[in-house]
């Protein structure tokens, strides 16, 4: 396999010696505080896209990590999984032990055409344990990290399908080989940029439904992301993908939405004053 080019190799050197600097993650600190019964990980989600096409108040908050390996391994020490039952599609879970019992989706539903593992069986998983009451749970779901995938219809399709890379086996190193693909002008930055919204679009479409399932039993629902995505462009510092230890602002910046269910009040309580204060017409 051809070798990223020498410029972007550099490059990449340089962004990882200096980013460390300013690098300043919160995100593990911000779940700390948060009394949360689910969790979903959405894979490679930037903060700025999802918060486009979520129709929905997202946060922002920084990774400890730029790809997932480096997440993993501060959420290890952290213990922000360890009681939690994760369900994954990502195989990097099978590197590193967070402390909890994994269900491994990648070995079970692998779609060998999309070169994927779609969200639904990674939530269906997890939604068997919330339905059971068993809780903390995890869903880390594979898309919208590449090869990008979206809806059409009723079906999920590569919005790739001429990119031979991203077909057949899973690969030893998937990172590093987009960014090649990247760097080397094997893909269109532009064309890839749109394709990423639709996965990240599409792949919301089926997450919220099941945040709406959880909330509506009374679970509390994190939606957050392990890392973002970079296509290239300025201020991402001429990188693409999720180079390790990178800690581009766009790359480090990922969403974080809470979901909490409604609290059972007594019907008609409180005076005029209090309800004219909360539509914002008294003091």
């Amino acid at each position: 396999m051809a070798a990223e080019p020498f410029t972007y190799r550099a490059r990449k050197w340089a962004v990882q010696q200096i980013s460390p600097v300013w690098h300043r993650p919160d995100q593990l600190e911000r779940l700390e505080e948060t009394e949360w019964d689910v969790l979903v990980v959405l894979d490679a989600c930037r903060y700025d896209v999802l918060r486009e096409v979520a129709e929905w108040p997202v946060d922002a908050v920084q990774s400890p990590g730029s790809n997932t390996s480096e997440w993993l391994s501060s959420v290890k020490a952290a213990g922000t999984m360890h009681d939690a039952y994760v369900s994954t599609a990502n195989v990097q879970y099978s590197k590193v032990d967070v402390g909890s019992e994994v269900r491994a989706c990648w070995e079970t539903h692998w779609d060998d055409y999309l070169n994927t593992v779609l969200p639904e069986p990674v939530l269906e998983a997890t939604d068997e344990r919330v339905s059971d009451g068993e809780t903390p749970a995890v869903a880390h779901v594979l898309p919208p990290h590449a090869p990008y995938v979206g809806v059409c219809g009723e079906e999920w399709l590569p919005l790739f399908p001429d990119v031979e890379e991203w077909h057949g086996e899973q690969a030893a190193n998937p990172g590093s080989r987009s960014q090649r693909l990247f760097s080397s002008g094997e893909i269109d930055p532009e064309k890839a940029w749109q394709a990423y919204r639709t996965s990240v679009r599409s792949t919301w479409a089926v997450t919220r439904e099941y945040v709406g399932r959880w909330v509506s039993d009374g679970q509390t629902v994190v939606v957050t992301a392990d890392h973002g995505e970079l296509f290239g462009r300025y201020r991402e510092f001429g990188l693409y993908v999720h180079p390790t230890r990178c800690y581009v602002p766009a790359l480090v910046t990922v969403p974080f939405a809470v979901f909490k269910p409604r609290r059972e009040v007594q019907n008609g309580a409180g005076s005029v004053e209090e309800k004219l204060r909360a539509l914002g017409y008294a003091e």
